[in-house]
């Protein structure tokens, strides 16, 4: 009883810590902020389970940030895994909550025995629900050959492409039409080499190296990840010039 008190204890300094560090980062940054207030709510804190509710636009920077801590307690590396999803605002809490944590359990069976961390995220339109089977709505963004665990990221991976997603969302031009138009082709088996083209170019015209994005998260579904990704990724003020 002694060791799991002391075990708990760990755990809730940990998170606590945590915590700490994010409301440290959000009290300087003002777009976490209206007006003074930082937007940025704890809905759930206990046992190994936390969850936040914040703006859409930090969500990625968010994640990035939780798994480039360091996770140890007592000398164990903890993994996580994390449930990811981007709604309206007005959306109904309670199903959002739910599909957070439908997710996370999607991810249990990636890191079951594994010392990785694991990420699945959705991204709903307007107040779409998903209400059925969970499976069966990520699949329909693949072609029937794709594993569906694909469409979990390994954070680590995020973190290795994070300066390529931040160029390629800094560029005012890029053309968002044909990366849907690859990933509509892709799912239904057609061929897409016209739009990966262009979109090589564009991705080369803003300085991100594409083909470490697509080794890193996975060719061609890494194009579908951009897809989900660049509305809600961090843009920098002013991106960093290789010349």
């Amino acid at each position: 009883m002694d060791g799991y008190r002391s075990w708990s204890s760990a755990l809730r300094d940990h998170h606590r810590s945590l915590l700490k560090g994010l409301i440290e980062i959000a009290n300087v940054d003002q777009s976490w902020k209206r007006g003074n207030q930082i937007r940025l709510e704890t809905l759930l804190w206990g046992g190994d389970e936390i969850l936040w509710v914040m703006p859409a636009w930090k969500g990625w920077e968010v994640a990035k940030w939780f798994f480039d801590q360091t996770h140890n307690v007592q000398g164990h590396e903890l993994t996580y895994g994390c449930g990811l999803v981007f709604c309206h605002a007005k959306a109904p809490i309670r199903n959002i909550i739910e599909l957070a944590h439908r997710l996370g359990d999607l991810t249990k069976g990636a890191i079951d025995g594994q010392n990785v961390h694991r990420l699945a995220y959705e991204v709903l339109e307007s107040y779409d629900d998903i209400s059925g089977d969970l499976d069966n709505h990520r699949r329909r963004f693949l072609p029937a050959s794709q594993n569906i665990s694909d469409l979990s990221i390994n954070p680590s991976h995020l973190a290795a492409c994070w300066d390529v997603l931040q160029r390629i969302a800094s560029s005012s031009d890029f053309p968002m039409r044909q990366l849907y138009m690859l990933t509509k082709k892709w799912r239904k088996g057609e061929d897409f080499a016209q739009h990966e083209k262009r979109l090589k170019n564009a991705c080369e015209d803003a300085g991100a190296n594409v083909q470490h994005l697509l080794s890193t998260l996975g060719d061609p579904i890494a194009w579908l990840h951009l897809l989900q990704m660049l509305p809600y990724l961090p843009v920098p003020a002013v991106m960093g010039d290789d010349s």
